[in-house]
């Protein structure tokens, strides 16, 4: 395979072998089965019953639970809303996401409408839909992870002493890095170039959205709080998601990779699912709305959520080679929570090992650090600002 690595107006090449490198490589790996004609259109209908169901739960319980944390006085209400506004945001995420695909309607206005809403409940209002649109469907075209998008790498060229500060804090799950990052997408296209189309939304976005928290606070300081502590919960419950997804290598941006096939992103993608197929795990899939079953949105991303689960056992009928299981994992995200904010580049990611248990029924973690990266259809990545300036 070629990498063609982009250097002003130049090109130079460099040659890497066919194989997969030994961080990439799954050895668990089962290959999967393609779907058929009928299986392929069935299982990409839209359910709008479902979808409008979901808008509507989303939309409603973020009103509701703003409506509690500011007008209640109950204690575990106020717990209540902080959880319910978590999860909203957190649907509303997982919706931007099927917008992204034009899952969620045949319509293309729609999905944009449903997107734009999406993103005031999930707090990615300050750019435009479309703008995450592209940079999602960017990191589905490249498999490959930027390394501008890593939080380690946003920490690794910042001070010893600001590292002091802030690791702390990481530790306690204060998702600092990532509230960063958000500033930086809201103060770099201030004064880059590239992005000055996005100033004037900026603009506008943060005084109507900061008089709305200072509105927040004149009603009930409280709430603020509430607020910001759902926030800070959902970033974490997505962080563990999203933390074993790839072991897709990490390159610069201006790194132009080859388009690998379908097997090799097959190999270098997991699935982050609850335990067995069981009640359980179906009602916390459907909470969720199978945002882990990410082998199968991969190979095929115009399916929608409802039908991920469906799909993953079609591809995947005898092999559970892909699965991680998140109870089992959390553990591990636990324990390495401060080493995967630290990795420096060109240190090992580690990978998801065969379990060699006669039962098991998901892969072995304990070696495999993870990732941190910036969700791509929550923040948009503005790292390549350095030659952009004015």
């Amino acid at each position: 395979m070629v990498y063609t690595i982009a250097s002003g107006n130049c090109e130079s090449t460099v040659q890497r072998t066919a194989r997969l490198d030994s961080d990439e490589q799954n050895e668990a790996y089962v290959p999967y089965l393609k779907l058929s004609h009928d299986e392929m259109v069935r299982l990409r209908l839209h359910n709008t019953l479902i979808n409008a169901v979901i808008v509507t739960y989303m939309v409603g319980g973020y009103v509701a639970a703003l409506y509690l944390i500011m007008c209640m006085n109950s204690l575990l209400i106020l717990i209540a809303a902080t959880i319910l506004l978590m999860h909203t945001m957190i649907v509303a995420l997982t919706l931007t996401h099927e917008c992204s695909h034009s899952c969620i309607a045949q319509s293309t206005w729609l999905n944009h409408v449903v997107g734009e809403i999406t993103l005031v409940i999930s707090g990615a209002l300050y750019v435009p839909f479309t703008e995450l649109q592209r940079q999602h469907n960017e990191h589905h075209a490249v498999q490959v992870g930027i390394d501008s998008y890593q939080v380690s790498h946003i920490l690794s060229t910042w001070p010893h002493w600001l590292q002091i500060l802030i690791l702390p804090l990481e530790a306690c799950y204060i998702p600092v890095l990532s509230f960063i990052s958000w500033w930086r997408t809201l103060i770099v296209p201030l004064y880059v170039h590239k992005y000055q189309h996005l100033r004037k939304r900026i603009v506008i976005v943060f005084v109507l959205r900061h008089t709305f928290f200072y509105t927040m606070w004149c009603i009930r300081p409280i709430s603020l709080v509430c607020y910001f502590a759902a926030h800070v919960l959902f970033i974490d419950v997505m962080r563990v998601y999203d933390a074993y997804h790839h072991t897709f290598q990490i390159v610069s941006r201006g790194t132009l990779p080859p388009k690998h096939d379908p097997d090799y992103e097959q190999q270098t993608t997991y699935s982050t699912v609850f335990g067995r197929n069981t009640l359980t795990r179906r009602i916390m899939d459907m909470i969720f709305l199978n945002y882990g079953y990410h082998n199968a949105h991969h190979r095929y991303p115009r399916v929608p959520w409802h039908r991920l689960q469906e799909l993953d056992a079609i591809m995947y009928p005898k092999s559970n080679g892909h699965i991680i299981r998140l109870p089992g994992a959390l553990k591990e995200y636990h324990r390495r929570r401060i080493d995967r904010i630290t990795q420096k580049r060109g240190d090992s990611f580690g990978k998801p090992k065969l379990n060699p248990a006669k039962d098991a029924d998901s892969l072995l973690i304990n070696n495999y650090i993870g990732v941190v990266m910036n969700i791509s259809s929550l923040v948009l990545d503005v790292g390549d600002y350095s030659m952009e300036r004015h």
